[in-house]
């Protein structure tokens, strides 16, 4: 799965949804660094969502504690 989600992440830059779901089979993947990466990535893209993805971040990254 993690191939197809990064083929159509890839095809669709601007996508939100497309980087979103991306991010999330990263991190279904163990793959936490790349999925903030990810995140990161698109609230560059999209200021906009700042708000959100940064609390899906601290959301991963309190995950990695526990």
């Amino acid at each position: 799965a993690l191939a197809i989600f990064k083929k159509i992440a890839t095809q669709k830059p601007g996508d939100v949804n497309a980087q979103a779901q991306y991010a999330q089979v990263q991190y279904a993947a163990g793959m936490i660094t790349e999925a903030i990466a990810t995140m990161r990535a698109l609230e560059k893209d999209h200021p906009d969502l700042t708000p959100a993805i940064e609390a899906a971040i601290k959301e991963v990254e309190n995950s990695r504690k526990k």
